[in-house]
C-alpha cells in the first residue's frame, strides 16, 4: 500500500541507553526540571471574563437603526485561530520529533540495554575468577617443662613453652564451564618455623600446585542447562526491544490519530466561522425589515437570535477543541522548541487523502501474522517457558559429581628451592571420588517440574489467542476502511444537497419571498443541516485516513509505513550515542 503524503526518512532508531561509558547522573532536582515550564507560562494572562446576561434583553435595542446595528461588537467566540504563534508541520515532521524527543519513547528505550546489561551478567558466570588468601598465624603454647630432642645435634632440650609461625600464601584461577565442569587451579605456598626445632630443615618453605576437577554427571549436567540462564536473558532482550517497538508504534498511533484531528477539528472551524457569518447576515436582513415594518416581527428576530447564539457557541467549542489537539500533539513530540507551556497553535501542513485504495484482506493477515510484533513476543517467551522446563527435568536427577585432584609439591630452605622441587613432580598427589545427593521422594523438584510444564502449555494457548486476536484486529480494521469510504460518499452527496437547497432558499429569498416564521425557520435549519453536512464529511474523511492507519497498526508494519527504523546500535556497551 502506498502513502499518499511523502514521507522524510528518519534517522535510524536504536537502543536509547549506552553501557559501561555511562557517566552517573548528577544530583536529581525536580525543580530544576520544571523550571522551564513555570518560566514558559509566567507571563500568559487570561483575557477577563464578561459577565453573564441578567435578564431577555434583545440583542439590541429597539432605538438602534439598522447600520448601527452592523457596526456594533457582537459578543465574542474568543480569539481566532492562528491568532497566537503559529507552526506548519507535516504529519512525518512531527513524526520525527517525537521518536527524537518523546518522553514515553526514551524511558522505553532504556529497558532494552538494560537486558543487555543482565545477557552480559548471565554469560559472564562462565569468566574465570582469580583469587588469593594470605593468612598469618603465630603460636604461643606453655607447657610444663618438656623436654625435647634436637633433630640435629639430638641434644635434649627442656622448653616451657612451644611456639610456631605460620604464613600462607594461596593464589590461584577458578572457572565453570558451560558444559557445568569446575575447574580450579591454585599455588598454595607456606613459610613455617617452630621452637623448639621439631624438624631438621626448620624453619622451612613448602609449595603445592593442586589441581581439582568437578564433573556434574547428572543434575546441572551439559550445556543447554548450564546456559539456561543466558538463553533466557538473550529473549528477555528480545522482548524488550518488541516493547520498545510497541511503545514506538502506540506513540506514532497517537499522533497519527490527533493530526486528523486537527486536520478535522479546524476545518471545522472554518465552516462555523461560515455558518455564524451567513447567519449574522441573515439576522441583519431581518432585522433591518423589522425596522422598516416590511414582514418580520419579533418572533422571526427571537428564531434568528437563538440559532445565532448556538452557533456562537459552537464555534466556541470548534476552537477549543483545535487547540485542544494540537497541544495533545505538542505534549506527544516534547520537542523542547515547541514547550506546551507555550501558546502555539500547530498547522497542518498535509491533506488527508480521498484517494480509494485496494487491498487483499488475506494478504493483510499474511503481514499480520509474519509481522506483529505480539506474536514475536509470544514465540519468545514459549521458548523461555521451553528453556525453564527443560532446567527443572534436569533437577528431578540427582546430584551425581565426580571429583578428581593431583598435585605437586616441594619443600626447601627457601621459597626457590621449595618451588623448583615441586616443578619437577617427583612428589605428586592425586585422589579421585564420587558425590551423591538426593532429596527422597524429590516433591520440590517434581512441582517445580509440572509447574514449568504447565506454564509452557499457558503459553502455548496464549500465542493461539494472539493469533486470533492479531486476526481479528486485520479483519476490524479493513472494514474500518470500507465504513469510512462509504461514509465519506454519502456525507459529500449530503452536503452538495444541504448547498443546493441552501442556494435555492436564497434565492427565493433574494426575489423577495416574505420572510414568515416557517421560511426564516426552514432557512435557519438547512443552514444548520448543510454545517453538520461538512463536519460529517470531514469527520468520515478523517477517519478514512486513520483506518489506513489502523490497518497498518494491525499489519505490524507502522513504524515502515512512517519509514522508522529500528536496529540495534553494534556499538553496544561502548559508550557511544545510539541515536545516529
Amino acid at each position: 500500500m502506498l502513502r499518499v503524503s511523502v514521507a522524510i526518512s528518519l534517522c535510524t532508531l536504536v537502543f536509547w541507553i549506552a553501557g559501561c561509558g555511562l557517566e552517573e547522573p548528577g544530583t536529581f532536582d525536580p525543580n530544576l526540571l520544571q523550571s522551564p515550564y513555570r518560566a514558559g507560562a509566567q507571563n500568559d494572562q487570561t483575557e477577563p471574563l464578561r459577565p453573564l446576561p441578567t435578564g431577555r434583553e434583545p440583542a439590541y435595542p429597539s432605538d438602534v437603526t439598522a447600520a448601527e446595528a452592523a457596526t456594533q461588537p457582537a459578543p465574542t467566540t474568543g480569539p481566532s485561530l492562528g491568532s497566537e504563534s503559529t507552526i506548519t508541520l507535516s504529519l512525518q515532521d512531527i513524526i520525527h520529533r517525537a521518536i527524537v524527543n518523546n518522553h514515553d519513547i526514551r524511558a522505553a528505550g532504556y529497558q532494552p540495554a538494560i537486558d543487555a546489561a543482565r545477557v552480559v551478567e548471565a554469560e559472564a558466570h562462565f569468566d574465570p575468577e582469580l583469587f588469593s588468601d594470605v593468612d598469618w598465624e603465630h603460636k604461643h603454647e606453655p607447657d610444663a617443662g618438656e623436654l625435647f630432642t634436637d633433630p640435629i645435634t639430638q641434644a635434649l632440650i627442656r622448653s616451657n613453652f612451644t611456639a610456631s609461625d605460620t604464613m600462607t600464601t594461596d593464589i590461584g584461577i577458578k572457572q565453570t564451564t558451560p558444559s557445568g565442569t569446575q575447574l580450579q587451579l591454585d599455588d598454595k605456598d607456606s613459610f613455617n618455623y617452630n621452637y623448639p626445632r621439631l624438624y631438621t630443615l626448620d624453619p622451612f618453605f613448602e609449595n603445592q600446585l593442586t589441581l581439582q576437577v568437578t564433573q556434574p554427571l547428572l543434575k546441572d549436567f551439559g550445556v543447554e542447562v548450564n546456559e539456561a540462564r543466558t538463553v533466557i536473558a538473550r529473549d528477555n532482550q528480545k522482548i524488550s526491544t518488541l516493547d520498545f517497538r510497541k511503545q514506538i508504534e502506540d506513540t506514532l498511533d497517537k499522533i497519527e490519530k490527533a493530526y486528523w484531528q486537527l486536520v478535522q477539528s479546524q476545518a471545522d472551524v472554518k465552516y462555523q466561522e461560515q455558518l455564524l457569518d451567513i447567519t449574522q447576515q441573515t439576522w441583519n436582513v431581518l432585522y433591518q425589515r423589522f425596522l422598516n415594518h416590511v414582514d418580520v416581527t419579533d418572533l422571526e428576530l427571537a428564531q434568528a437570535q437563538t440559532s445565532l447564539e448556538l452557533r456562537r457557541t459552537t464555534l466556541i467549542d470548534a476552537k477549543q477543541r483545535a487547540r485542544s489537539f494540537s497541544d495533545t500533539l505538542r505534549q506527544l513530540m516534547a520537542d523542547p522548541s515547541l514547550p506546551v507551556s507555550k501558546d502555539i497553535l500547530i498547522i497542518p501542513a498535509d491533506k488527508p487523502t480521498t484517494e480509494p485504495i485496494e487491498f487483499n484482506v488475506q494478504e493483510q493477515i499474511d503481514s499480520a501474522l509474519d509481522n506483529r510484533l505480539e506474536l514475536t513476543e509470544q514465540l519468545d517467551k514459549i521458548d523461555i517457558a521451553a528453556v525453564t522446563a527443560k532446567v527443572a527435568e534436569n533437577n528431578l536427577l540427582p546430584e551425581l559429581d565426580f571429583v578428581g585432584q593431583v598435585g605437586s609439591e616441594g619443600l626447601g630452605a627457601n621459597e626457590g628451592d621449595a618451588i623448583g622441587r615441586q616443578a619437577i613432580f617427583r612428589d605428586v598427589d592425586y585422589g579421585l571420588g564420587i558425590k551423591f545427593d538426593y532429596f527422597l521422594g524429590n516433591r520440590e523438584a517434581r512441582a517445580i517440574w509440572k509447574r514449568t510444564l504447565l506454564a509452557r502449555m499457558q503459553a502455548i494457548e496464549t500465542y493461539r489467542g494472539a493469533i486470533d486476536q492479531v486476526t481479528a484486529d486485520v479483519m476490524t480494521a479493513s472494514r474500518q476502511i470500507t465504513s469510512a469510504w462509504e461514509q465519506m460518499v454519502s456525507t459529500r452527496l449530503a452536503r452538495d444537497q444541504a448547498q443546493k437547497a441552501l442556494d435555492a432558499y436564497q434565492a427565493r429569498q433574494d426575489s423577495g419571498v416574505p420572510l414568515t416564521p416557517e421560511f426564516v425557520n426552514t432557512k435557519l435549519d438547512i443552514q444548520d443541516r448543510l454545517a453538520s453536512a461538512e463536519q460529517e464529511e470531514d469527520r468520515a474523511t478523517a477517519s478514512y485516513n486513520i483506518a489506513i492507519e489502523q490497518l497498518e497498526k494491525a499489519k505490524g508494519t507502522l513504524l515502515r509505513y512512517n519509514n522508522v527504523l529500528l536496529e540495534e546500535n553494534p556499538n553496544l556497551f561502548t559508550g557511544k550515542d545510539y541515536l545516529h
